[in-house]
């Protein structure tokens, strides 16, 4: 997984199920009247409980009494902060509604799930405007921070994700617009840190991760090759549209840019340069895949592809 997602998918949005379930073995059904001893200083366990308790609703299919019990624990976390942000909260809540609901096990015949199916078509319908809406008040409780925060622009890719999976592509492309200019004010400052430069990099890959992803280069390599297709192209033809690919390229080598900054023989900058190649592979794209083949090797200084890929038994 690309770093900036395991920063975003896994340590904002996952974080939550995963660490806060722990700390609660009620059933949804225990946890309708909760009273708290002293409601302006929540204690963590009750809030993952609270948390989980609307997570429990939403599966099964109860999303009013989810939704209270969200309001509930944002009204809490707001008396008094805790150690994850307002808006890592709202996010991590806008990704799980945004998600579709499993519904195959809820019904004991055909008909049935067909019934719940069509109907929960509608609803997810709606959960998908109100995960686009929450992601939007999220963000609005970062708007003071400086455009260039790596806690807003962490925050700002979790959105990203939320609008991709809410199927709001309008809004997406409006947050992937504003970071591409923050890049850019990034990329124009030549005092910029290396720490700096390689997150600029590693934020860079991402944004093209939104239009052209792919995992570590290891796991591409064997990966089936990916087609482009016309922008005009039916929606049910697979493949990627040749302006979304564009524009990942454009993302891909302004991140290496940044990467050619550090010494030839530094790992992570022959590392990065492995990775780029295998990308243009996977895409298809020969020209652009010599390219960066031949800047490979000069950077090991090796012809030999399995030195050049590191193949074979590692020590």
């Amino acid at each position: 997984m690309p770093i900036l997602s395991s920063l975003v998918v896994l340590g904002i949005l996952a974080r939550v199920d995963a660490t806060w379930a722990v700390h609660t073995d009620k059933t949804a059904s225990q946890k309708d009247d909760w009273e708290y001893s002293d409601p302006k200083d929540p204690a963590p366990r009750q809030l993952a409980e609270l948390y989980y308790s609307a997570k429990l609703y939403r599966e099964k299919g109860m999303r009013r009494e989810s939704d209270k019990a969200f309001e509930k624990l944002l009204r809490l976390w707001r008396q008094k902060p805790q150690d994850d942000s307002e808006a890592n909260l709202m996010l991590s809540w806008a990704y799980s509604i945004a998600r579709e609901r499993n519904i195959s096990n809820l019904a004991n015949d055909t008909k049935g799930i067909e019934r719940l199916r069509e109907r929960e078509k509608v609803e997810h319908q709606a959960d998908l405007v109100k995960a686009s809406t929450l992601a939007g008040e999220a963000l609005a409780t970062v708007s003071n921070l400086p455009e260039t925060s790596e806690e807003k622009i962490l925050l700002m890719f979790s959105a990203i994700s939320v609008y991709g999976v809410a199927k709001n592509g309008k809004r997406k492309e409006e947050v992937v617009s504003s970071l591409d200019k923050t890049f850019g004010t990034m990329e124009a400052d030549k005092s910029v840190s290396p720490v700096r430069a390689d997150f600029l990099a590693n934020c860079l890959n991402e944004l093209a991760n939104v239009y052209c992803p792919m995992q570590d280069w290891e796991q591409s390599w064997t990966q089936a090759p990916v087609g482009l297709v016309p922008d005009d192209a039916p929606e049910e033809r697979l493949g990627i549209r040749i302006s979304d690919f564009k524009k990942a390229e454009g993302y891909r080598l302004r991140a290496m840019a940044q990467i050619n900054k550090k010494p030839s023989d530094d790992r992570g900058r022959i590392e990065a340069q492995r990775s780029l190649v295998v990308w243009f592979r996977l895409y298809q794209q020969p020209e652009q895949y010599n390219v960066q083949l031949q800047k490979l090797s000069d950077l090991v200084g090796s012809k030999n592809f399995g030195k050049l890929f590191q193949l074979g038994p590692r020590i």
